[in-house]
Protein backbone atom coordinates (compact mmCIF):
# COMPACT_ATOMS: atom_id res chain seq x y z
CA UNK A 1 0.00 0.00 0.00
CA UNK A 2 2.21 2.73 -1.14
CA UNK A 3 1.79 6.42 0.65
CA UNK A 4 -0.27 8.41 -0.95
CA UNK A 5 -0.30 12.42 -0.37
CA UNK A 6 -2.90 12.48 1.92
CA UNK A 7 -0.81 10.27 4.61
CA UNK A 8 2.58 12.11 3.12
CA UNK A 9 0.84 15.61 4.25
CA UNK A 10 -0.08 13.95 7.48
CA UNK A 11 3.01 13.09 8.15
CA UNK A 12 4.76 16.43 7.09
CA UNK A 13 2.11 18.19 9.43
CA UNK A 14 2.76 16.00 12.75
CA UNK A 15 6.83 15.97 11.66
CA UNK A 16 7.86 18.90 14.02
CA UNK A 17 5.18 18.30 16.25
CA UNK A 18 5.30 17.82 20.55
CA UNK A 19 5.04 14.61 22.14
CA UNK A 20 1.39 13.07 22.26
CA UNK A 21 -0.14 11.13 24.76
CA UNK A 22 -1.93 8.91 22.26
CA UNK A 23 1.51 7.43 21.23
CA UNK A 24 3.27 7.69 23.97
CA UNK A 25 2.95 3.85 24.75
CA UNK A 26 5.25 3.36 21.60
CA UNK A 27 7.90 5.76 23.21
CA UNK A 28 10.44 2.12 23.76
CA UNK A 29 10.67 1.96 19.94
CA UNK A 30 13.17 4.18 18.44
CA UNK A 31 13.04 5.61 14.58
CA UNK A 32 14.75 2.99 13.25
CA UNK A 33 12.05 0.06 14.68
CA UNK A 34 9.18 2.23 13.82
CA UNK A 35 10.50 2.59 9.74
CA UNK A 36 10.77 -1.48 10.35
CA UNK A 37 7.33 -2.03 11.56
CA UNK A 38 5.72 0.84 9.08
CA UNK A 39 7.22 -1.19 6.07
CA UNK A 40 6.07 -4.53 7.39
CA UNK A 41 2.30 -2.80 7.27
CA UNK A 42 3.21 -0.44 4.13
CA UNK A 43 5.81 -2.68 1.98
CA UNK A 44 6.16 0.03 -0.51
CA UNK A 45 7.16 3.14 2.11
CA UNK A 46 10.97 3.99 1.27
CA UNK A 47 13.54 4.11 4.59
CA UNK A 48 14.67 6.93 3.08
CA UNK A 49 11.54 9.00 2.72
CA UNK A 50 10.63 7.90 6.01
CA UNK A 51 13.58 8.57 7.90
CA UNK A 52 12.70 12.31 6.90
CA UNK A 53 10.36 12.27 9.89
CA UNK A 54 10.47 12.45 13.57
CA UNK A 55 9.16 9.42 15.60
CA UNK A 56 6.46 11.58 16.59
CA UNK A 57 5.48 11.43 13.13
CA UNK A 58 5.92 7.95 12.54
CA UNK A 59 4.68 6.80 15.65
CA UNK A 60 1.04 8.46 14.59
CA UNK A 61 1.61 7.06 10.89
CA UNK A 62 2.20 3.75 12.30
CA UNK A 63 -1.09 3.74 14.62
CA UNK A 64 -3.05 4.81 11.26
CA UNK A 65 -1.54 2.25 9.68
CA UNK A 66 -2.84 -0.35 12.60
CA UNK A 67 -5.68 1.42 12.79
CA UNK A 68 -6.83 1.05 9.10
CA UNK A 69 -5.61 -3.18 9.04
CA UNK A 70 -8.12 -3.83 12.04
CA UNK A 71 -10.90 -2.06 10.66
CA UNK A 72 -10.11 -3.77 7.13
CA UNK A 73 -9.70 -7.03 9.33
CA UNK A 74 -13.08 -6.64 10.46
CA UNK A 75 -15.23 -6.41 7.43
CA UNK A 76 -13.63 -9.29 6.11
CA UNK A 77 -14.85 -11.65 8.86
CA UNK A 78 -17.64 -13.65 7.80
CA UNK A 79 -21.41 -12.29 9.15
CA UNK A 80 -23.40 -14.23 10.95
CA UNK A 81 -26.65 -15.37 9.06
CA UNK A 82 -29.70 -15.80 11.13
CA UNK A 83 -32.75 -17.79 10.17
CA UNK A 84 -36.37 -17.09 11.70
CA UNK A 85 -38.19 -20.30 11.80
CA UNK A 86 -41.80 -20.40 10.54
CA UNK A 87 -43.97 -22.52 12.88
Amino acid sequence: MPIHCREARALRSVAFAGPDTKTEGRNAMNKRQLIDDIRQINTTAQPAFLAQFNENALKQYLDHLESARRKRSMNDMPKVMTMKLVS
